[in-house]
């Protein structure tokens, strides 16, 4: 393997600072696979499956709802999308 970045170190960089842009959260390693883990126990809401290796849910965290992308494949969140009160 070359000393590169790797997608799933991009992903995880990339979805951090998502979180803090449109959340204003700054979430350590701890709370980022925390929050993996509430979505691979099924405890939060899908609001959509736009292809087979991505789903998007609603999660409740730290008091805010959000809405993030999983990656099924790499087991973790790719980004956070901006939360609109009307879905």
């Amino acid at each position: 393997m070359r000393g590169g970045v790797t997608k799933r170190h991009a992903e995880r960089i990339h979805a951090k600072r998502r979180a803090s842009q449109r959340y204003g959260i700054t979430l350590n390693k701890y709370q980022y696979r925390e929050i993996s883990k509430m979505i691979m126990k099924g405890q939060e809401f899908v609001l959509s499956r736009p292809s087979l290796a991505r789903t998007i849910y609603l999660i409740e965290y730290m008091g805010k709802q959000m809405k993030v992308v999983y990656d099924k494949k790499r087991h973790q969140v790719v980004t956070f999308l901006p939360y609109a009160d009307k879905l």
